[in-house]
């Protein structure tokens, strides 16, 4: 079969024609008619190119309704996701850190969510819409950073805020000694008169 085809000033089919005319000078091959046949609203019927309303609006819908089944999966294969990162606690996070979706500017967050800012590990402690300016690492009113940044590895002790103190078990190094946190929420440098019941000397 031999179709003949005009196209508009922006190079789309404006008209379609089983033989040469004037709006239609245009030849295509057999290969392009196959093509054509595939867009929406068009089949061919015996050696004739024909074109559906009908048919139209139905790949229409059918295609609409493919897209909203893609992202409803990728809905639930984000929630899925979600619930399990939710589930761990920071020292299994830790692991996964880059699995954590990324901060970012003009979304909501609700306390008690981690997020990822500079490849670090936070926790929100303010539900919020987050702002440009109130960045992870310039907002510790907003978020408190989990201080054992990797697990395999004993950090140096830094001094937390009262948000984001250290666990019970939190391993750190100061003064050139080791120690473990005995308290949750532990804000107290290692080693001073007064801490022995907070921190163990190891």
């Amino acid at each position: 079969m031999i179709i003949f085809v005009g196209l508009d000033e922006d190079r789309n089919i404006n008209a379609l024609s089983t033989f040469k005319t004037d709006k239609t000078p245009i030849e295509l091959d057999n290969q392009a008619v196959e093509i054509l046949a595939d867009l929406d609203g068009f089949y061919i019927s015996g050696d004739k190119l024909m074109y559906s309303v009908e048919l139209s609006e139905s790949k229409k819908l059918a295609e609409k309704e493919k897209k909203a089944k893609e992202e409803a999966e990728i809905t639930l294969e984000y929630l899925k996701n979600k619930e399990v990162l939710d589930s761990l606690d920071d020292e299994a996070a830790l692991m996964v850190v880059a699995l954590y979706p990324k901060w970012q500017a003009d979304i909501s967050l609700k306390a008690g969510e981690r997020i990822r800012h500079k490849d670090v590990l936070y926790r929100v402690l303010t539900a919020h819409i987050t702002q440009e300016t109130w960045t992870p690492d310039q907002a510790p009113s907003l978020f408190s950073k989990i201080l054992i940044e990797d697990p395999t590895v004993i950090p140096e002790w830094e001094q937390p805020d009262s948000t984001n103190g250290y666990s019970i078990g939190d391993q750190v190094t100061h003064n050139g000694k080791t120690y473990k946190s005995l308290v949750d929420n532990n804000v107290w440098e290692p080693g001073v008169t007064g801490t022995e019941t907070l921190w163990e000397e190891i």
